[in-house]
């Protein structure tokens, strides 16, 4: 997985500070997280980029 730099610095910014032993251990708590979050439709996104 390939990261920019600023989410490589986020990433290794919790590590530095204790909150995660790897960066690869805060990563999958973050996609967890978004994988467990709310989405919109297909259909809502397309509203919603052409307003």
């Amino acid at each position: 997985m390939s990261l920019r730099e600023d989410q490589h610095a986020f990433t290794k910014a919790l590590v530095a500070a204790g909150r995660f032993p790897l960066g690869s251990a805060a990563l999958q708590v973050l996609l967890q997280q978004r994988a467990n979050g709310s989405f919109i439709s297909g259909d809502q996104l397309r509203a919603r980029l052409a307003a």
